[in-house]
C-alpha cells in the first residue's frame, strides 16, 4: 500500500523522543518512565537494551520495532501501517536509542523528516535527559569557555579527524572551543598517537593540545583521564584493561 497524507486525515501521531540512561539505569526522569508506560508502540535501536530497561522499571508489554538506519525504509512502512490501522484518534509512539538521547549520533533524523511528510497531524515531543556529550563536558577541567562543538563519531579514516582539527585550529583557539568526539575503542590508541604527533607540531606555534577522555560514563568502570595525548597514552598502555568500553574524547587548544 502507498501511504499518502489523505489516508491519515483523521489520524494524529505523537512521536515521543525519549532520553534514556547512558549507563546507570537510575539516570532517567520520572517523565520518561511515565511516558514509556503510556505508549502504543516503541521504536528501539537495541532490543537487549530496551528489555533491560523494561524489566528494571517494570514497564508494560508494548509492541516494539527495531529501528536503525539500516532498517529505516522497512520500519517506516510498518509504522505507517500501524498508525493507519490503529483504532485510536491519537497514536503515541516512542523512540529510544541504545542509551542516551536519540538523534545525537543515533538514528532518528530521517524518521522524523519522513513522518512529517506523510502524516498531517504529527507532534514531536522531546523527553529530555542524559547525554554523554553534556555529561563529559560538565566535568572537563581543560575547557576555557562554555563553548563546545560536538563532531559525532571520529571519522573511519582516522587521519581525516586530524585534518578536521588542523583546519579548525585558529577558530578553536580564538573562540576557546572544545571539540567532542565519540571514539571506538579499537581505534583509540591510534587516534591518540595521531593526536600526539599533532600536539608536537603545535608546540612550535606555542599552542598546547590538551585532552579529556571519558570512559564508561556513569558505569561501574567509569574513568576520566585528562592531560596531553602522550600522558593519556602512557596510562592506557600500562593498563590495557582500560581500553574496554565506550569513550568520549574532548579536545582543547590553548595558548
Amino acid at each position: 500500500m502507498k501511504f499518502s497524507k489523505d489516508l491519515f486525515v483523521n489520524k494524529q501521531l505523537e512521536l515521543h523522543v525519549i532520553s534514556t540512561p547512558i549507563g546507570n539505569l537510575q539516570d532517567i526522569t520520572f517523565r520518561a518512565v511515565n511516558t514509556l508506560k503510556k505508549l502504543d508502540l516503541i521504536l528501539v535501536e537495541s532490543k537487549k537494551y530496551y528489555i533491560r530497561l523494561k524489566n528494571f522499571y517494570k514497564l508494560p508489554d508494548v509492541k516494539f520495532f527495531i529501528y536503525r538506519e539500516s532498517t529505516h525504509s522497512r520500519i517506516l512502512v510498518k509504522i505507517l501501517d500501524f498508525v493507519y490501522k490503529t483504532g485510536k484518534d491519537v497514536t503515541k509512539i516512542g523512540l529510544i536509542s541504545d542509551a542516551g538521547t536519540p538523534l545525537v549520533a543515533d538514528p532518528g533524523l530521517k524518521l522524523i523528516k519522513e513522518l512529517r511528510e506523510k502524516i498531517n497531524y504529527i507532534k514531536i515531543i522531546p523527553i529530555p535527559g542524559v547525554s554523554s556529550v553534556i555529561t563529559a563536558f560538565s566535568i572537563y577541567s581543560n575547557a576555557t569557555s562554555p563553548r563546545f562543538l560536538f563532531m559525532g563519531f571520529w571519522p573511519r579514516r582516522l587521519y581525516k579527524g586530524i585534518k578536521i582539527i588542523d583546519k579548525l585550529k585558529d577558530y578553536l583557539v580564538k573562540y576557546k572551543i572544545t571539540l567532542i568526539f565519540f571514539v571506538p575503542k579499537h581505534d583509540l590508541i591510534k587516534i591518540l598517537e595521531h593526536l600526539d604527533i599533532l600536539a608536537q607540531k603545535y608546540i612550535k606555534f606555542n599552542i598546547k593540545l590538551l585532552l579529556g577522555l571519558a570512559k564508561e560514563l556513569t558505569k561501574i568502570n567509569e574513568n576520566i583521564f585528562e592531560g596531553t595525548p602522550d600522558s593519556i597514552l602512557k596510562q592506557l598502555k600500562n593498563k590495557k584493561e582500560l581500553l574496554n568500553g565506550e569513550f568520549t574524547l574532548l579536545l582543547t587548544l590553548q595558548i
